[in-house]
């Protein structure tokens, strides 16, 4: 590969959080051709963060547009042949690209793969590793062990990301070419809790796909990426069923797993519907219902939607009792 990789870093605001960030990028034990961070247009002094280091890094602004249109411009702005994400708050472990590039050797066909991950929290690296918490069954798909820790799926991989979702921006890379061939990120979903289930999808109708069993990606938990939500909550899981709708009209497999994403759609409204009950919301409790079949409301979720039709001071006195 010939350090014939691009890094992307997309980065709003938070410019206290870049430096480890680049310090993990810049320690691989692979290097990148260049690592490009893409500022969508931060109120915050991005810029001082990363002229810290010179030439090593280099530095493109963009008007506010959110994180989609920052990756697609770091993209069209990559000499390489090969792009690797990271957003602005993530760690790679320093081995990470050389895993990948070990991967990707061993399958010349390979032009998309991703890795595991771990949690980071207050910069320590935890136990809680993403292939974990996959349901049982999961990775039982037509697939190439190539080492211990790494694999190729032979198949679309595009069901079992409507099932469960291990791909993290963080944790992938692919040659340009497949980036063009997909489409890059729909900007359209640029300001999303999680833009990037679109595009992964997408990613994951094609086949082979690399994969490190590994985990060489540290996701970073804190308290703004709570607000703004990386940490999945109901605003996420919201997210999530605005995308799978979209697919179903819209992408190729779509009407092949209709079936599948409208069964997705409907476990996620009942969880956004309960979550919104427990918090007060009963608007969005309300909104989420029609996305839910009658059939399908407990008992329990029957009496919150009536409790929430009650005059709203005696529905939030009935609410604050329940929960």
């Amino acid at each position: 590969m010939n350090n014939n990789i691009s890094v992307i870093i997309p980065a709003y605001n938070q410019a206290e959080l870049i430096p480890l960030t680049l310090d993990s990028i810049l320690d691989q034990s692979f290097q990148p051709r260049e690592i490009i961070v893409v500022d969508d247009g931060s109120t915050e002094n991005i810029f001082q963060a990363v002229s810290n280091y010179g030439s090593k890094v280099k530095y493109l602004r963009i008007e506010n547009s959110g994180v989609c249109k920052a990756r697609n411009t770091g993209v069209a702005a990559a000499k390489g042949d090969w792009i690797a994400f990271c957003d602005h708050d993530d760690l790679w472990h320093r081995d990470k690209l050389l895993r990948q590039v070990e991967l990707i050797q061993s399958c010349p066909e390979i032009e998309y793969c991703f890795t595991n991950f771990r949690i980071v929290m207050n910069d320590e690296w935890t136990d809680h590793v993403k292939f974990d918490d996959a349901p049982d069954g999961y990775w039982d798909i037509s697939k190439t062990e190539v080492t211990a820790n790494s694999i190729i799926i032979n198949e679309p991989f595009y069901p079992n990301v409507i099932k469960f979702q291990p791909i993290f921006p963080s944790t992938i890379m692919m040659t340009k070419k497949f980036f063009h061939h997909v489409g890059g990120f729909d900007e359209s979903f640029g300001r999303k809790c999680s833009e990037d289930l679109e595009f992964t999808l997408r990613c994951t109708q094609e086949k082979p796909i690399g994969v490190v069993k590994e985990p060489v990606v540290g996701i970073r938990w804190h308290e703004l990426n709570y607000s703004q939500g990386k940490i999945p909550g109901i605003s996420f899981v919201v997210s999530d069923i605005e995308i799978l709708e979209h697919s179903m009209e819209k992408h190729r497999f779509g009407a092949d797993y209709y079936d599948l994403l409208a069964e997705s759609i409907i476990r996620r409204s009942i969880a956004v519907a309960n979550g919104a009950f427990e918090q007060g919301d009963f608007n969005l409790m309300k909104s989420i219902l029609d996305r839910i079949p009658k059939p399908r409301r407990s008992r329990k979720l029957q009496l919150k939607i009536a409790i929430s039709n009650l005059p709203n001071p005696l529905a939030e006195k009935i609410q604050q009792i329940l929960c």
